[in-house]
Formats: structure tokens, sequence, C-alpha cells
């Protein structure tokens, strides 16, 4: 492999990852009452309700800014865990660029 092609698969293995935490932190954007376009958390917070590491933490909300449709109010690599931050979804963005699958209970006929 090229060093291009090297760094790209990195940025897979990378993102793949943390996907799993990722996707748990966008549910806390959608219920089934409502979709918000934002949260005041801490790393430490999201760590605490997902059972996880704030470092890794960290990494799932890099993994969502990436993506173009999250953004933060603070330069989440330098934030400190503790440091409370708005956590942003562009719900335009995010709609045009996911994936979107929902699993239904069948329907009786």
């Amino acid at each position: 492999l090229d060093a291009r092609e090297a760094a790209r698969q990195d940025k897979i293995r990378w993102e793949r990852l943390h996907e799993r935490t990722a996707q748990a932190i966008i549910r806390f954007f959608r219920t089934d009452e409502q979709e918000v376009d934002h949260i005041l958390v801490s790393l430490d917070q999201l760590a605490k309700e997902l059972g996880s590491d704030p470092e890794d933490v960290r990494s799932a909300v890099k993994v969502l800014t990436n993506e173009g449709d999250f953004s933060t109010s603070i330069d989440i690599e330098r934030a400190h865990p503790q440091q409370s931050f708005v956590l942003h979804v562009d719900w335009d963005v995010f709609n045009r660029n996911r994936i979107h699958v929902s699993f239904a209970p069948p329907t009786s006929e």
C-alpha cells in the first residue's frame, strides 16, 4: 500500500472503532416524542450515560463532527472531561448524508 492508501485505511479503522459509541450519542438527539438539535453535556456525562470512557467518547464525538452534520461549541480535542459544551446536529445535513434503517412491527392484514 502507498502512504495515502494506508492513511485512508487507518482512518476507516479508527472510525469503525468508535462508530458504536457515536451511534449511541446520536440516540440522545432522537426520542419517541421529539427530535432535538443540541444537547448540553460534558465528556464525563456522556461517558457515564454510555458506560464508556471519556476518551472513547471524545473520539466518538470526533467521528460525528468529521461527518459534517455535528458540531461542538468547543475544541473537543482540548476539552477537559468535565467541561460542558453544546453538541449540535444539523438535521438537514444529517438526513441528506446518513443511511436510515428502521424496523417496524409486521402489520396484520
